[in-house]
């Protein structure tokens, strides 16, 4: 968490760090089931990347199905499939929740707009906000509200 943590504040300069940093400690909070210990010892074992060989010795011990990541090149195919482990992008896993339960994702994104005050927001506003970051899934999901008009 403290690599994810930092990587955003590298990528994202203008974010205040005492805001990202409460951000990841809700995180945490939130969600302890998904706080991995006790995966040190897997990871001399791995055999992708050096700088990311944590990430799958943790996804090993916790038994996962899945590590979602953008950095996909740093997860060689081999490495993972022998572990039963496959590697997604964030836009893929939410593009298939959207083809498996739009109703439900695009909730996610109408409470996002309804979150947002000053200045109140469209659902189509915050579709398209996303659309860098989730190109595929906004593909879905506008195909979806346009049948819906």
């Amino acid at each position: 968490m403290e690599e994810a943590r930092r990587n955003v504040l590298a990528d994202r300069p203008d974010l205040d760090p005492g805001a990202v940093k409460g951000r990841f400690a809700l995180m945490c909070e939130q969600f302890p089931e998904a706080m991995v210990d006790g995966y040190q010892h897997r990871v001399p074992e791995m055999t992708n990347h050096r700088g990311d060989r944590h990430v799958l010795a943790a996804a090993v011990e916790s038994d996962a199905d899945l590590v979602v990541t953008s950095n996909i090149k740093d997860f060689a195919p081999k490495a993972c499939k022998s572990l039963g482990i496959g590697i997604v992008q964030p836009d893929q896993l939410l593009r298939d929740l959207a083809r498996d339960d739009e109703a439900s994702v695009l909730e996610v994104f109408r409470e996002i707009a309804r979150s947002h005050r000053r200045p109140p927001d469209t659902l189509d506003a915050v579709l398209e906000s996303h659309r860098r970051q989730f190109p595929l899934t906004i593909d879905v999901l506008r195909a979806e509200v346009n049948d819906h008009r």
